[in-house]
């Protein structure tokens, strides 16, 4: 799957972005990532909790982290630490690492271009 590294001001990569059009749900994503060796999942966003932009909250390698939509609609997900998320971590590049070199499954990838097809975008 393709990510979006953020940088700070120093080049560092401090958190990235994966296209959202994989999930359908909150627990879609925290599948996905306790998926990942070293992770536990702390918090699942409930379902139609419409003020939440917080999909998961998770721990790995001894730090917090989330997977955030902004604006509660928007084509990517942020995944970053929860504290302090312009410094840098090196447990950000094994998380990137685990989300290019997997994805959700043949379903999802099926159902990601069929709504691409529909939404007029496919960046994935």
């Amino acid at each position: 799957m393709k990510t979006y590294p953020l940088q700070n001001e120093r080049g560092e990569t401090y958190a990235f972005e994966m296209p959202s059009l994989w999930f359908l749900s909150s627990r879609g994503v925290s599948r996905y990532f306790s998926r990942c060796p070293g992770v536990s999942i702390s918090r699942v966003r409930r379902l139609f909790a419409i003020n939440d932009e917080i999909h998961v909250e998770f721990e790995f390698a001894g730090e917090r982290f989330q997977v955030w939509e902004p604006y509660g609609d928007n084509s990517r997900y942020w995944v970053g630490p929860t504290e302090d998320p312009q410094r840098r971590r090196s447990s950000i590049d094994q998380l990137q690492a685990f989300v290019r070199e997997t994805w959700p499954g043949p379903m999802s990838k099926a159902r990601s271009k069929l709504i691409s097809l529909f939404s007029g975008r496919y960046d994935v």
